[in-house]
């Protein structure tokens, strides 16, 4: 896996694009099955936001299912 044009590890490439900024494009380039693609890819910021998981009050039969079954990790 290349960044701009530079050959890149797990860690190499973190540093890298930990350097970058929401806003800045940057040349993915990977290689999968024997197919060599790039990549140019616009950078957004990351959201750290608060947030929480409540039941609604009007759920329907299949809202309560899910909540339900994601309550229990299934």
């Amino acid at each position: 896996m290349a960044l701009d044009g530079v050959r890149v590890t797990k860690e190499t490439f973190e540093s890298m694009i930990a350097a970058k900024r929401p806003g800045d494009r940057v040349r993915l380039t990977v290689f999968r099955f024997d197919d060599l693609r790039t990549f140019e890819i616009g950078l957004g910021s990351r959201v750290d936001a608060p947030y929480r998981i409540v039941a609604l009050m009007e759920a329907t039969a299949s809202q309560r299912k899910i909540y339900q079954s994601w309550l229990a990790g299934s």
